[in-house]
Formats: structure tokens, sequence, C-alpha cells
């Protein structure tokens, strides 16, 4: 009985979706994704991780834990969180100069015929 119910409220969700997807649908224009808005989505989601790293030094500057002095780049630190937060920086400067580089309307996935 069980089984069934599920069975019955699987096919019910994947024929009620919004939009159902055929196997031929990712050649159409609509699925070509913009790579300019992934490199968007990219350096946003980095920022967000630096930031967050930032201000967990800045709690542990000012909250030390002891594995400050026995390890000091363990990930409770705060000379670890700054490292973290300079690394993910960078990375958002070597996407945003790669998305830089390219010439506008490319996309990330081919549009195909």
């Amino acid at each position: 009985m069980k089984t069934l119910f599920v069975l019955t409220c699987v096919s019910i969700a994947l024929t009620t979706g919004s939009q159902t997807i055929r196997a031929g649908d990712y050649q159409s224009k609509r699925y070509v994704i913009d790579a300019k808005e992934l490199h968007k989505d990219m350096i946003a989601r980095l920022l967000a991780k630096a930031e967050k790293n930032e201000a967990m030094a800045q709690y542990y500057t000012a909250h030390p834990t002891p594995d400050e002095m026995k390890h000091p780049m363990s990930g409770r630190t705060a000379g670890h969180c700054r490292w973290l937060a300079e690394r993910y920086r960078a990375e958002a400067e070597k996407v945003r100069k790669e998305m830089e580089s390219r010439q506008p309307g490319y996309t990330a996935l081919p549009a195909r015929p």
C-alpha cells in the first residue's frame, strides 16, 4: 500500500511540473546558459564567502581559541580565515578578468541548431 502511494505521488509530481524538459529541448536557445551570468553568480558567491571568512577572522581575533597557539593555521583561527578570504577574493578577481576578456554575447554552452 505504501509503495502504491509513493509511486502515485511521484507520478503526480512528474506530470504536474511547471515545465517538462524533453530530450531535444536542451538544444533550444532557452536552455543555453549565458556564461556572463554564470560568471557574475560565481563572483558573487566567492565574495560572499570572503566576507563570511573576514567576519569569522574578526570574531577569532576578539575571542582567541587555544588553537591559535597549538595549531596556528587550523580551521578555528583568525589566520586561517584571513587566508581563505584572500584566496576567495583572488579567485573572484580571476573570474572577473576571464569574464572581461571574452567577447560580448558569449555563452557557456554552444547554441545548437
